[in-house]
């Protein structure tokens, strides 16, 4: 059963209105709609979800197609980027190049790029890109994925119909 606070019993403990760190028990379980201020909170998610299988046989980077957009609400917020698709390839020898790249008002910049690369024919494998950006800026950004083939041969992003996405979150500072 609660303990009830009345005049006569504790409420000296909070006279000033104020809950302080050293009043709570460490045990104590407090909801997230008390907590105020912007330190960690995700902000929004954006992404998309693709069935579609790209294949990959430039030298050059290439886009996909995998795209999603963002627009940050503070010029302190970061941004997450996931990013995972199945891989597959025509040629042993030769492997996938996965970038991860950023466009803010057509100045486009790499942020990642991964050697994704499987040594059976047509087997599978997930290639991921996970990145922490910090932008500094509240217009519009695109993230997008591209890739290339490096040693020959074909590859292919999202095999076969398997689930490629590219989630963002802004994180609050």
């Amino acid at each position: 059963m609660p303990t009830e606070i009345s005049g006569s019993t504790g409420v000296n403990k909070i006279q000033d209105g104020t809950v302080v760190n050293a009043d709570i028990n460490s045990s104590a379980a407090i909801a997230g709609s008390k907590i105020s201020g912007s330190f960690g909170k995700i902000l929004q998610v954006v992404g998309m979800n693709s069935t579609t299988e790209v294949t990959v046989s430039a030298s050059s980077a290439t886009d996909t197609g995998f795209t999603a957009n963002i627009t940050p609400s503070a010029t302190s917020s970061k941004i997450v980027v996931f990013f995972e698709t199945n891989v597959a390839n025509n040629n042993p020898s030769s492997y996938n190049r996965v970038q991860l790249k950023k466009v803010v008002g057509g100045s486009t910049t790499q942020l990642a790029e991964k050697h994704c690369e499987r040594e059976a024919y047509y087997d599978y494998q997930m290639c991921t890109i996970n990145y922490l950006d910090t932008p500094n800026t509240t217009s519009q950004i695109t993230y997008k994925i591209t890739a290339y083939r490096q040693g020959g041969g074909q590859g292919h992003l999202g095999i076969n119909g398997t689930s490629t996405s590219l989630l963002l979150f802004e994180v609050g500072a």
